[in-house]
């Protein structure tokens, strides 16, 4: 026989149905999770160029980072070349050496305090990597490719003095300012713009050298500035 209960007994087996059905999808989420946990990346056999490529990936990341921090501490004194536009260059409009170039020059370089603060952060970046120092400079040394970009001279001859190789340093410079001597003797018949008022084709076709040639120089004072304060 019916009865005026009956209605209310639907209702709890529906809930209880409903957190089964909760707890069976959230113990297979579970169960997927734990496998996926119980399958690590494990390769048997390693092929040896595969660990020649890891540490030599290692080397070059502790090397930016080693340039990275190295350019912060040379900005400080206007070491890091600024690329500017050719467009802005031939319109006059940035200064041939930095704005801040008397100021530096004014006072005496603190070598000490500057070599210090780069042993410091070459010294944490290879405790951090398990490295030594000297794979850090080596490898530096190679990103920079001096001789195919000689406006970073002040690094070049920075990572050379820290190497202890102070006659590279010197052939360093020595070099730049040679290349620097012969290759700017044509500049003085592209000056007719002075005479003629106005920019001639001479004057423009080296405005790609005067670019390149005013940022060498500013980079050898520098070395000479660094040198006269004792680096």
């Amino acid at each position: 026989s019916s009865s005026i209960f009956d209605s209310f007994d639907a209702a709890p087996q529906q809930r209880r149905q409903k957190s089964a059905a909760h707890h069976t999808s959230k113990a297979n989420i579970d169960a997927t999770y734990e496998v996926e946990k119980e399958q690590p990346l494990h390769i048997p056999n390693c092929p040896a160029l595969w660990n020649e490529w890891r540490e030599r990936l290692i080397h070059v990341v502790a090397a930016r980072r080693f340039l990275r921090e190295l350019a912060r501490i040379i900005s400080s004194f206007d070491g890091e070349p600024n690329d500017v536009t050719m467009v802005d260059f031939a319109q006059r409009n940035h200064p041939l050496i930095p704005t801040g170039a008397a100021e530096v020059l004014r006072t005496a370089c603190d070598s000490e305090g500057l070599l210090n603060s780069i042993f410091k952060s070459l010294s944490e970046l290879g405790t951090s990597f398990g490295i030594d120092e000297t794979v850090i400079l080596e490898q530096a040394l190679e990103l920079l490719l001096t001789t195919r970009m000689p406006r970073r001279l002040v690094f070049a001859v920075l990572l050379q003095c820290l190497l202890g190789r102070g006659d590279l340093a010197e052939d360093l410079v020595r070099d730049a300012a040679s290349f620097q001597m012969n290759s700017s003797e044509f500049l003085g018949f592209s000056n007719d713009t002075i005479v003629d008022s106005r920019d001639t084709r001479y004057y423009t076709s080296s405005l790609w050298a005067r670019r390149e040639s005013s940022s060498v120089i500013w980079q050898l004072e520098l070395c000479l500035w660094l040198f006269r304060g004792g680096a």
